[in-house]
């Protein structure tokens, strides 16, 4: 009986650490969006809940943050975006992610948000990864 007893708290005290790893902060990732660039402060992070705090620091045009998730096939999957970030303006989106490659892009198209260009097209997206 105190056998079974023990194995019943070992695999309860399993249980809790396993779901306590499920309620771990979101990762925070700083990203910039400028003339027709991405910068973040990290390049990669673990997988999970990531809080990407996005910030336009162009003067004039108007940017987005898209998460963009890389599928074998090269084509992209949107997991989530904050969209129509004004001049000097921020915003945020948290996202669960899971390992593989992403990319961290502006999605403006030509015309949209009175652009001349594709902003996604001119270069604007930064490779990130999650491990």
């Amino acid at each position: 009986m105190r056998m079974m007893l023990g194995v019943a708290a070992v695999a309860a005290a399993g249980a809790f650490f396993v779901a306590c790893a499920d309620d771990k902060p979101a990762a925070t990732v700083a990203v910039k969006l400028d003339s027709f660039t991405v910068s973040s402060d990290k390049a990669e992070v673990m997988a999970g809940n990531v809080t990407f705090k996005a910030t336009n620091a162009h003067a004039s045009e108007v940017h987005e943050l898209a998460v963009l998730r890389v599928r074998p096939d090269g084509s992209f999957e949107n997991l989530g975006e904050v969209e129509d970030l004004g001049p000097g303006k921020g915003g945020e989106v948290t996202i669960a992610l899971t390992p593989g490659d992403y990319l961290l892009a502006c999605l403006i198209a030509e015309g949209e948000a009175g652009s001349k260009v594709d902003h996604f097209a001119y270069g604007m997206r930064r490779a990130f990864t999650v491990k």
